[in-house]
């Protein structure tokens, strides 16, 4: 299948869910607003590095419940709001077997990137380089590339591990890997195709700033005719609510984005890698 065939299909089985997809996603979002909220008030604290494993912990079986209940949509199946919260859970070990795999798998160019980034920060402390660091600079660029090509991999895993639950998260990681064999470069083409949107949010955003920025300028040129209260008052305003229209126009775009990509990627994983994942486990 084409992209824009993947994508055509996603946005035909997304019709008559738009409503329960969006509600979900608004409710996953909440949540890891929620958790990044509590993280965020033990920033300066002791208890910023407990609070930070303990959101990882539960990030993690959330986001695969996520995942199920999209998959679930796509086949035709009941799914309430909370369900992905449910099957997370009850899924926990499931999931961040997955997940563990997965970085075992990319743990060495991780640690390749650790041990350079050390390396240089030894080396610049006894003879500074201008020249070696951005010889360093391009190699990190490198291995980063590296990382997500080699990630791309292992994107089937839980979709793999929904369809076929008598697997382990370890067979799943193996399996999406010999799957997404020659398929990576599709992958990567379709998740590109969305950055279109991602433009459009970040333009409205630069549009809005403009805005404020002007109207700001126009204040302060007819500053004589107002107080140095009032246009505290009214720079701060206006400010406020630029920023609480361009957060509302980003939160509605990711509200309809999210699902749309997600079913992008069902669509995908289904019919480019359905057929081949079954020939191998036969």
């Amino acid at each position: 299948m084409k992209i824009s065939e993947i994508k055509k299909e996603a946005k035909q089985n997304l019709k008559g869910k738009w409503g329960k997809t969006i509600l979900i996603t608004f409710i996953f979002e909440l949540i890891t607003i929620a958790l990044g909220f509590v993280l965020g008030l033990t920033s300066n604290t002791f208890m910023y590095l407990p609070i930070y494993l303990a959101y990882l912990v539960l990030i993690v079986p959330i986001s695969y419940g996520l995942m199920n209940s999209f998959v679930n949509l796509y086949d035709g199946k009941e799914v309430k709001a909370f369900d992905f919260l449910d099957f997370g859970f009850k899924n926990f070990k499931r999931s961040w077997s997955i997940s563990l795999n997965i970085l075992l798998k990319l743990l060495p160019l991780i640690a390749v990137m650790i041990v350079l980034i050390i390396a240089t920060i030894a080396i610049n402390y006894f003879s500074p380089s201008h020249e070696f660091n951005i010889l360093v600079y391009i190699v990190l660029i490198a291995l980063n590339i590296a990382l997500l090509i080699q990630s791309f991999s292992y994107v089937a895993s839980i979709f793999i591990s929904f369809k076929y639950p008598n697997l382990t998260g370890k067979q799943c990681v193996e399996l999406s890997s010999k799957s997404m064999n020659g398929k990576r470069g599709k992958y990567f083409g379709l998740i590109l195709s969305f950055i279109g949107w991602i433009l459009l949010g970040f333009l409205i955003t630069l549009i809005f700033i403009f805005i404020l920025a002007f109207i700001i300028t126009m204040l302060f040129s007819i500053g004589n005719s107002l107080t140095t209260n009032s246009l505290i008052v009214i720079t701060a305003l206006i400010s406020l609510i630029t920023i609480i229209i361009t957060y509302i126009f980003c939160f509605i775009l990711y509200m309809f984005l999210t699902p749309y990509i997600q079913f992008s990627q069902i669509v995908f994983f289904d019919k480019e890698l359905h057929d081949t994942i079954k020939e191998r486990i036969d």
